[in-house]
């Protein structure tokens, strides 16, 4: 009762705001973070053009004496409040959502682990809250299909020689057992149990050798997850962790689709993006550049204008993570988690145009 109290305050402010301004109507989405603006904004322009978006990140300021007020946009740290983003701050607003007020936020864990808390309850029933499935936004932004391209545009050489499709595919089978026992370490209490820090020390690569197809660091991080997965299963005698994790595998792809080979969409974000995918592409592209630069060079030689063209090709080139941040690969390819956003917009549409009918009929 009180989410459609606010529901209808929300609907006749917005409808008395938008006939002031004689505009469509305007649809407010709120977002995590001004990270998550471009994702979601893409979108909605994307699956649904038509909408009059209004796309800002949700802040709170915190106060010393912990007041705070809702407020849209980077607001300033003037008068000694703190300015406070998150996914928690989003979902404060959980009980104002409406056809005209969206919330958008990061999965994590909740649509793997839809009743373990409250909100994840809320984000996985309401149809104005919309999720990424996927961990994170940076999962997305290291969609396995677009990274050559990625290290093509930042070096302008097609001699991509790294197999990202391999690599990914590596990385995901020997992660996913660690996997597993974080998602079932959120399910159940455990002595050394993954936690999300946990994960982050084990799953990061550093500094892989491109060169063999960061054969050696792979197998490396596969030791290193072996031998403390052997831990925990020690330090809980009471768990038959082969038939409990064995089970978790078969819901997990059941409900789900995980596999081992595509569980890197699923991981934490924000290790997957600054702790595997970045720091490889980041190497791929320095290597692609160099061989580009010694093209260049003997190119350039005979005409005496190598300075010059050397000097115009640093400006053409792109920072590897910048151009990573605002991958949209995952666009102009297959996508079935984005499929998953698609369809939970169509429902919103559906329900928008279900309710202007209404409104007509009763007028």
């Amino acid at each position: 009762m009180t989410e459609l109290i606010f529901q209808e305050y929300d609907d006749a402010y917005e409808k008395g705001e938008n006939s002031i301004r004689n505009t469509p109507e305007r649809i407010g989405v709120f977002v995590e973070s001004e990270a998550d603006v471009p994702f979601w904004y893409m979108l909605f322009k994307k699956f649904a053009p038509g909408l009059n978006i209004e796309i800002q990140a949700s802040v709170r300021l915190e106060s010393k004496a912990d007041k705070y007020a809702f407020e849209s946009g980077n607001e300033s740290n003037q008068t000694g409040q703190r300015v406070v983003r998150g996914k928690d701050i989003v979902l404060s607003l959980k009980n104002t959502v409406g056809r005209r007020r969206l919330l958008c936020v990061d999965s994590d864990y909740d649509y793997l682990l839809p009743d373990r808390n409250a909100n994840a309850v809320v984000i996985n029933t309401s149809k104005y809250i919309f999720q990424t499935y996927a961990y994170s936004i940076e999962n997305y932004k290291c969609f396995v299909a677009s990274l050559d391209c990625v290290c093509v545009d930042a070096s302008y050489n097609a001699e991509v020689k790294f197999g990202f499709p391999r690599f990914l595919r590596e990385y995901s089978q020997i992660v996913y057992e660690l996997f597993l026992y974080s998602i079932y370490s959120k399910k159940h209490a455990l002595k050394k149990a993954i936690t999300i820090k946990k994960f982050r020390e084990l799953a990061g690569l550093g500094k892989p050798n491109i060169d063999d197809n960061a054969t050696g660091h792979l197998e490396k991080l596969k030791s290193d997850i072996e031998k403390k997965l052997k831990e925990v299963d020690a330090a809980n005698p009471h768990i038959d962790f082969k038939k409990e994790i064995k089970a978790l595998a078969t819901e997990l792809e059941q409900k789900f689709k995980i596999q081992r080979e595509n569980v890197y969409w699923f991981i934490n974000g924000h290790i997957l993006f600054d702790d595997v995918v970045a720091p490889t592409v980041k190497q791929v592209i320095r290597k692609l550049q160099r061989e580009k630069y010694r093209q260049i060079e003997g190119e350039a030689t005979e005409s005496g204008r190598a300075n010059s063209w050397r000097n115009r090709y640093h400006e053409m080139t792109y920072d590897a993570t910048m151009l990573l941040n605002v991958n949209k690969g995952h666009y102009h390819h297959a996508c079935s988690l984005l499929d998953k956003i698609k369809k939970d917009i169509d429902r919103y549409l559906h329900d928008i145009r279900n309710s202007r009918q209404t409104v007509l009929l009763l007028e």
